[in-house]
């Protein structure tokens, strides 16, 4: 929401103070999530719920018939750190269970009966239901097993000491000023400085496999392709930065921001695997304003690395800011 709100056409004091109201319910909602509070935690967690109220009545209260006297909005201010002092973390008093329960067995089974002899109907869904799911209870279960860094969607096949060759050839079917493109024409310099930098100096009979997709050891999938259900998809990503390096660079608490342009998986002839991804790095936009709203504001850099793809902790959502060239936020307000 916040994103949606910067740069409307509004009154800008409207818009300013809508921006730090929403700005504010994030972080304060971001803390309702914790497992466990310190006391120093809960009192963060107290002035922020008191500074958002403030704000809140402010902007709304001539808009309310009642004047915001709302019970929810009492109960959230006054008794919201004590209840957690008492019982623990917010989740543990959390209404969605009994929701969900009502919207299972009593919304669903409503509204696929015939509106006649409710009560009747509902008791007899929900038996069967339960029933259905006791004799599956039965059977075997598949799980699921994800595998860390399972690469799928094999593109390209190329032995390195053919890799010119193979290259030039496949340059001919893309437009030079393609994503493709540009990773395909440097890959053979940046897997160069690789190997160097990896001291991997007998790189003969190495094999090269491209590949658009992976799942990293959490689950997440990165993704490189130009047509994902008809759209380009080229993953955003946080890597984790070697320690020796923190020094050399502006980092977001030790971590970069990057694109994903492409996904290696280099077989030695020794039989070892080496799991490579091509990254084009972004960078703070500007040095002395780094965050907005507390999300790093970057631009794109003309920046490549071929780093280990253990090194990325996550995919990223990267917000472009639609008005200016080259301009992005990364969106810490997921939830």
């Amino acid at each position: 929401m916040i994103f949606v709100l910067d740069n409307l056409d509004i009154d800008e004091s409207i818009q300013n103070k809508l921006l730090k109201l929403y700005e504010d319910w994030n972080n304060m909602y971001l803390l309702s999530r914790y497992k466990e509070f310190t006391n120093n935690d809960l009192k963060d967690f107290e002035n922020l719920i008191i500074n958002w109220a403030q704000q809140f009545i402010k902007l709304f209260k001539t808009s309310s018939t009642s004047k915001l006297k709302f019970s929810k909005l009492h109960s959230w201010v006054y008794h919201t750190t004590d209840l957690i002092k008492k019982y623990g973390c917010l989740n543990r008093f959390s209404t969605e269970t009994y929701e969900s329960l009502h919207k299972d067995f009593v919304k669903t089974p409503y509204y696929l009966s015939n509106k006649q002899n409710i009560e009747d109907q509902i008791m007899k869904m929900v038996q069967r239901q339960t029933i259905a799911s006791k004799l599956l209870s039965r059977n075997p279960k598949n799980f699921k097993t994800i595998n860390p860094f399972k690469f799928t969607n094999l593109i390209w096949t190329f032995d390195l000491n053919n890799a010119q060759e193979f290259i030039d050839q496949r340059l001919k079917n893309y437009r030079p000023n393609s994503k493709i493109y540009s990773w395909l024409e440097h890959l053979l310099k940046y897997l160069t400085i690789y190997f160097s930098s990896t001291n991997q100096i007998n790189i003969d009979n190495y094999i090269i496999n491209i590949y658009s997709s992976v799942t990293l050891e959490n689950g997440s999938i990165i993704r490189v392709t130009d047509n994902f259900y008809g759209k380009a998809w080229y993953s955003n990503v946080a890597v984790a930065m070697n320690p020796e390096e923190l020094l050399e660079y502006l980092t977001d608490k030790g971590i970069c921001y990057g694109q994903i342009y492409l996904l290696i998986k280099v077989e030695t002839a020794e039989g070892n695997v080496d799991n490579l991804t091509l990254i084009r790095w972004y960078d703070f936009k500007s040095t002395k304003n780094q965050y907005h709203y507390e999300c790093p504001r970057l631009k794109l850099m003309e920046l490549f690395n071929i780093v280990n793809i253990e090194a990325i902790k996550n995919n990223i959502h990267i917000i472009p800011c639609f008005d200016k060239t080259n301009d992005f936020l990364v969106n810490k307000y997921i939830f």
